[in-house]
């Protein structure tokens, strides 16, 4: 990324240097003399040609004038192969047509699973090159590929160039990854551009699994594209990068049953035995538990229904592996159509738990594990417990919406670059065809303060729909701890992180309590549960020094 204007200088030892700018189609080569003066963002592909032999030396993107804070990525693609009415991955195509029930094109280009050959590069926020290699494209989404603007999928190939990407995408450091996504937001690609990256944020803070992202602009060969966000892609790679597992005995399963990764034949019989016998049966229960993480499948629950992620149903993530523990796990996976402001007074804790199909996204199926893991008190506890947890935690106004301002100040001055550019009708120019015209940092602005709104309204309603389902009444615990940071105190298994807490809790549901001093240190409360039919409850908890006189020494 540079400043101004520069002046390429490229030379080559032996043979002739040749060159493309801004497209990857080699046909298009033309002699290197000396230098070229760049006074705009151009992308330039090499080749040394001896005799009649030409070999590819390398694409690169030099930027001129763009200041940013975001990574750049850069893709270089012979326009054909993207934009192209006969092979274009992009294009609708000639053999579209328009369903009228569906109100979408079938048999497009972009719907099919085609994979196209190009070049890929990322300049990290600190302007030093992370990425370079040829690799694969294809189209990425479900229903949001349908719609004017779509995210890509890259894929390291060894027929390409490389097996894997080398680079360090999401300042975690640099690891192997098969596949990574350039999102646009999916159905938010028009509103915020961070809704999804904003929420799976919260949540990961829970030890959830997540797609990690890092925002950054797009340049199609030399064209700005906008704001898309670089996501990992969910797949074993992911597992091995986040858990350091390797594919044997893993699981990876989407939806009902769809295998991704191994076999579907644990997890159908989980269900199976689900459907036969009845949970409120303790031994049943832990049998159950025996292959589930039954505290993730809560956290990852009450997350949904807290967001109203209606596509909670349609986008079920759900692992394990033997090489852990064996036990099923969900990951948290496009929330987008959660968080809208009109949905914050949805009940989607009866819909969620109806044994009934009321709405679209609540059929039988989706609902099943959750309807009947709640008939087991004891897991009914963990989650009524961890749900008043996490509304007093990461689920408060406060807490969302200092989240969504640190998201709005780092996005704000980027995103006055992607709505700001000045736009010109060329069939060329695919911002226009993009149809961001309307669309302005003013926009932006308002559809962040939705998600302000939301944050600041729902959790009223939240507690409301609780307090409705399970006939619940509340006390409020105030807690205390003195000389904090000498010991531990865990509330149904969540660490405390404060010295003080006030939060909500059931009257009915025992709360569990854990009070570990450390060496050296002893606890005034030895209480293993907490459980009250007061309205407010006061509970100080003291950690001191064990007196000299007390102490124990082997000689």
């Amino acid at each position: 990324i540079y400043d101004s204007i520069i002046n390429l200088k490229a030379t080559i030892c032996e043979g002739t240097l040749l060159y493309v700018k801004n497209s990857f189609d080699e046909k298009r080569k033309k002699e290197f003399t000396d230098s070229m003066i760049v006074d705009k963002t151009t992308s330039f592909c090499f080749f040394q040609k001896i005799n009649d032999s030409i070999k590819p030396l390398g694409c690169y993107t030099f930027i001129i004038d763009f200041k940013t804070n975001f990574h750049v990525v850069s893709l270089i693609i012979n326009n054909k192969d993207f934009l192209g009415e006969s092979r274009g991955i992009y294009a609708k195509g000639y053999n579209a047509y328009w369903d009228t029930i569906e109100k979408r094109h079938m048999n497009a280009n972009f719907s099919k699973k085609w994979e196209r050959k190009l070049n890929v590069e990322i300049i990290n926020d600190q302007n030093i090159q992370i990425l370079n290699q040829n690799s694969g494209i294809k189209i990425f989404g479900g229903m949001t590929k349908y719609g004017k603007e779509k995210s890509l999928r890259l894929i390291a190939r060894e027929k390409y160039e490389k097996k894997r990407f080398h680079a360090d995408l999401f300042g975690v450091g640099e690891k192997k990854y098969k596949q990574f996504i350039l999102r646009h937001s999916g159905n938010d690609n028009n509103n915020t551009r961070f809704k999804d990256c904003f929420l799976t944020s919260i949540i990961s803070e829970e030890g959830i699994d997540v797609q990690k992202s890092t925002p950054a602009h797009l340049f199609i060969n030399a064209e700005y594209w906008g704001v898309y966000n670089i996501r990992e892609k969910i797949n074993d790679h992911y597992i091995k990068n986040n858990y350091n597992i390797s594919s044997d005995s893993l699981t990876i399963l989407q939806g009902l049953k769809t295998v991704d990764f191994g076999s579907n034949k644990s997890y159908i019989q989980l269900r199976n035995y689900i459907k036969k016998n009845n949970l409120k049966d303790s031994v049943h229960y832990h049998n159950v538990k025996k292959e589930m993480d039954t505290r993730n499948y809560i956290n990852w629950w009450i997350f949904q229904l807290f967001i109203a992620n209606n596509d909670a149903r349609g986008n079920i993530r759900v692992w394990k592996s033997a090489l852990l523990d064996d036990k099923f796990r969900w990951i948290v996976y496009d929330t987008d159509l959660g968080f809208e402001i009109g949905d914050h007074k949805s009940n989607m804790i009866k819909n969620f738990t109806s044994p009934y199909m009321t709405h679209w996204y609540n059929p039988q199926w989706a609902t099943f594990l959750l309807r009947n893991l709640l008939k087991n008190k004891e897991f009914e506890t963990d989650f009524i417990n961890q749900f008043f947890w996490l509304t007093s935690n990461k689920l408060t106004s406060e807490y969302l919406i200092n989240r969504i301002d640190w998201f709005e100040k780092i996005y704000d001055d980027e995103m006055k670059i992607h709505f700001t550019r000045t736009t010109n009708r060329s069939l060329s120019d695919r911002w226009y065809h993009l149809e961001r015209i309307g669309r302005n940092h003013e926009h932006w602005k308002k559809e962040v303060n939705k998600l302000k709104l939301f944050a600041l309204k729902r959790p009223t309603y939240f507690l409301k729909h609780l307090k409705q389902k399970f006939k619940i009444e509340t006390y409020l615990l105030n807690l205390n701890i003195i000389g904090k940071e000498h010991g531990t105190v865990l509330i149904n298994k969540n660490v405390v992180e404060k010295s003080s807490l006030s939060t909500l809790f059931s009257k009915k549901h025992k709360l569990p309590i854990e009070v570990i001093p450390n060496e050296g240190y002893q606890t005034n409360f030895n209480q293993k549960f907490i459980q009250t039919e007061r309205d407010t409850l006061n509970i100080d908890i003291t950690f001191k020094k064990i007196p000299k006189k007390y102490w124990w020494r082997e000689d």
